[in-house]
């Protein structure tokens, strides 16, 4: 198992309002919330459940909470690509200098303000170690295929302290 250590504000919880809220309460947006990462606090390497996600910078921290990720690994969520992401995972601690060409992890530099689109469910990802006192705050707006998706029971306790 890999560690992560991550916080998330719900949508419930945003201000009134503010203009995360006017943009969750879009009714083409279904569900948003803000991902919070302390000095010390990563996101390890996975996969997302949902379809896509979308993400803004809110707060950029000092150093570290670098978005990692690979090419598109898998065309399934049933797939799971075990040779790459074990070579991924493996090599984690190092500059990647020994991974396979078809392992290659680029990093998306954010700034406070940067939109991404990124499909989740198919490209292996993280965000790295946080470092200094001021927090990584970025809203994530995820969609799916299906009405009324929902992240797994795990999911929704990891991120949010509870489950719907």
């Amino acid at each position: 198992m890999m560690r992560t250590k991550v916080a998330s504000i719900a949508g419930d919880e945003l201000p009134p309002g503010g203009a995360l809220l006017s943009v969750y309460e879009n009714v083409a947006l279904r569900r948003c919330s803000v991902n919070v990462f302390k000095e010390g606090w990563k996101h390890s390497y996975h996969f997302d459940e949902s379809e896509f996600s979308t993400t803004l910078m809110l707060q950029k921290p000092l150093a570290g909470g670098t978005f990692e990720y690979t090419p598109r690994l898998r065309k399934s969520q049933d797939e799971y690509a075990f040779d790459v992401v074990g070579d991924v995972i493996e090599n984690e601690d190092t500059d990647y200098a020994n991974l396979k060409a078809e392992s290659s992890v680029k990093a998306l530099q954010f700034e406070p303000g940067t939109l991404s689109i990124f499909a989740g469910r198919y490209s292996l990802h993280r965000v790295s170690n946080v470092e200094g006192p001021k927090d990584r705050l970025v809203a994530v707006f995820t969609f799916a295929r299906e009405e009324g998706f929902k992240n797994s029971p795990e999911i929704q306790k990891l991120f949010w302290g509870r489950t719907a």
